[in-house]
């Protein structure tokens, strides 16, 4: 299983041409094989072989996005998220930050540059008047 596991947001509640952004990010993330898991604060995690972890508000545009390996994800100059392999779950100790904290500086990962918007209010209604 890959688990997917993506901060809440009440941004997330709003639609985008039919469909809440938070159906829209769970579906493109299952479509490329993930178990997605909002989560507020502190989660817990379950064994898996990779994790995809989403803490900031986004929407992935990419439609063929490759997401395997180790990487920090980042769009525009920020990070919104980290894609780390199945021993991540060794470093988990109930704080998600601590143990992806601890998963950097023990791990040397690579930046992918991937293609997402920031989401807020201002940007959805310019994704509204760009879809």
């Amino acid at each position: 299983m890959k688990l997917a596991l993506v901060r809440d947001s009440e941004i997330y509640d709003k639609k985008l041409l039919g469909l809440t952004l938070r159906d829209r990010i769970r579906l493109s993330l299952e479509r490329l094989g993930f178990t997605v898991r909002f989560f507020n604060g502190n989660t817990s995690i379950e064994p898996a072989e990779s994790y995809l972890i989403i803490n900031e508000p986004v929407l992935i545009l990419e439609r063929d996005i490759e997401l395997n390996g180790r990487k920090i994800l980042a769009s525009d100059g920020f990070t919104f998220g980290y894609l780390f392999g199945d021993d991540f779950h060794a470093f988990f100790n109930g704080d998600l930050q601590a143990a992806i904290e601890m998963y950097l500086q023990k791990n040397s990962l690579e930046v992918q540059q991937v293609w997402a918007v920031k989401l807020s209010d201002e940007n959805r209604s310019w994704l509204k008047n760009s879809f």
